[in-house]
């Protein structure tokens, strides 16, 4: 039986998770469903255990800094403590770039000589932002792009600035979603438009207003679906067609109230300076939101990886443009039944297809062989 080795540092797989973890914890689930033996090696403290066999090494801490001695002594013990407990043959690691754990992925391949694989989500790496946060240096991420057996990118820009940089074999890998809920849908008559997802309120309360304003002139209801501060609720508190909802614990109960609640749904990224993270990103609620086959809006700059993915597939109610025409254009049109419904079939194709759960966890698959 293969043994894979996942490094939890950033990301935790488990089942009720959000985002990464959640994406993370169904691939691993469906390889341990298919007889593959599952060890998390547990790099920090946490009270809850997952699901899957753990490997805890967590009890000595140093900080990680960049530049620091405390980094490297760390990584060092660290090795120490697991290598003596990992099967050397048949045996993978599966990581996160950008974060600690793919520093000791490359760490102990280099000295156990196990292949290691990576899955890569946001660029922290390379963005001259965000890099200045990251704990590796430059040097160190070439090393282990360099000596990696393969990475999983999620969008092609991301794949491409990998393989810019020296990665030696990358492939496009969408994220996983839970895809049970394909279904024909017929309109909601209660006209409600949902958006979903972290909402960074220092960027996105103008394109809230402009959604808010093109709602409210097409008779429509604007449901967020977020973990909103009071404070940036109460600047739209005279905003009387914008509904704020709490994030909800359980997927399948998002799920529940979309299907019963949404005739429409709308994914984001705007132009504002600060959305960086669009460049190479691609939005994992875009792909779980198309198995509901509920029409999905887009808006996203057109030099951004979504962006660029609906201009290729062309996607029919996409603007790359976050301005309230741009805006009251498409709910105008998806007001129009024939639309709503091409546009509802629009996204049950891409479901079936790329974006189908089978099709992506086969391509991690037949990678990792």
């Amino acid at each position: 039986m293969k043994t894979i080795y996942f490094i939890a540092s950033s990301v935790t797989p488990e089942k009720n998770a959000k985002g990464g973890n959640l994406v993370i914890y169904r691939h691993l689930k469906k390889l341990e469903n298919e007889g593959y033996d599952i060890k998390i090696i547990q790099t920090y403290k946490r009270n809850k255990l997952s699901e899957f066999k753990e490997i805890n090494i967590s009890r000595m801490r140093f900080p990680l800094r960049k530049n620091s001695f405390s980094k490297k002594c760390r990584l060092a013990l660290d090795y120490q403590k697991v290598v003596w407990k990992l099967k050397k043959n048949d045996s993978i690691i599966i990581s996160i770039l950008g974060d600690y754990s793919s520093l000791l992925s490359y760490h102990i391949s280099n000295h156990a000589n196990i292949p290691f694989y990576l899955i890569y989500h946001d660029d922290n790496l390379f963005d001259e932002v965000y890099s200045s946060c990251s704990i590796l240096t430059s040097s160190e991420t070439i090393r282990i792009i360099s000596a990696c057996k393969h990475i999983f990118a999620v969008s092609q820009p991301m794949k491409d600035l990998l393989l810019k940089n020296g990665a030696a074999s990358v492939s496009l890998l969408y994220p996983m979603p839970e895809g049970v809920r394909n279904i024909n849908r017929n309109r909601n008559l209660d006209k409600n438009l949902f958006h979903i997802g972290t909402i960074y309120e220092n960027i996105h309360e103008c394109i809230i207003r402009k959604i808010a304003k093109s709602c409210e002139i097409n008779s429509y209801k604007f449901n967020l679906i977020a973990n909103i501060s009071n404070s940036f609720r109460t600047k739209f508190e005279n905003e009387n067609n914008i509904n704020f909802i709490n994030q909800l614990s359980q997927p399948n109960s998002l799920f529940d109230l979309l299907i019963d609640k949404a005739d429409l749904m709308i994914v984001f990224y705007s132009d504002h300076y600060q959305e960086r993270r669009s460049t190479y990103s691609f939005p994992s609620k875009f792909v779980e939101l198309s198995h509901l086959t509920i029409p999905i809006i887009i808006i996203a700059p057109e030099q951004s990886a979504l962006g660029k993915w609906c201009i290729e597939h062309n996607w029919l109610t996409y603007s790359k443009t976050e301005d309230l025409e741009s805006i009251n254009i498409l709910i105008q049109s998806l007001k129009n039944d024939d639309f709503w419904k091409s546009c509802s079939e629009q996204a049950k194709l891409v479901s079936d297809t790329i974006f189908n759960p089978i099709n992506i966890h086969l391509q991690l698959l037949n990678a990792l062989h």
